[in-house]
């Protein structure tokens, strides 16, 4: 199965499953990352949600050296 679309309600339930800390979005969603079809587009769309409020207890942080964006998840 591949994720192929943008599903906030996923997205949150795998979010709440993490332990609070700082995280790239390929850590903060886990195995779920490994059915993302699209990561590039994906990511974006993550951070659109996170800018809006949609995801709940995640907030944009900065970069890594690497200039993959950096997720604070707080605790639920």
């Amino acid at each position: 199965m591949w994720m192929i679309k943008f599903d906030v309600e996923t997205v949150n339930e795998w979010v709440r499953r993490m332990k609070p800390g700082t995280y790239v979005l390929s850590k903060l969603l886990g195995d779920l990352w490994t059915i993302v079809l699209r990561p590039r587009w994906f990511g974006k769309q993550f951070k659109r949600a996170v800018e809006a409020g949609l995801i709940p207890g995640v907030r944009l942080v900065g970069k890594t050296s690497s200039k993959a964006l950096l997720y604070e998840l707080r605790a639920h």
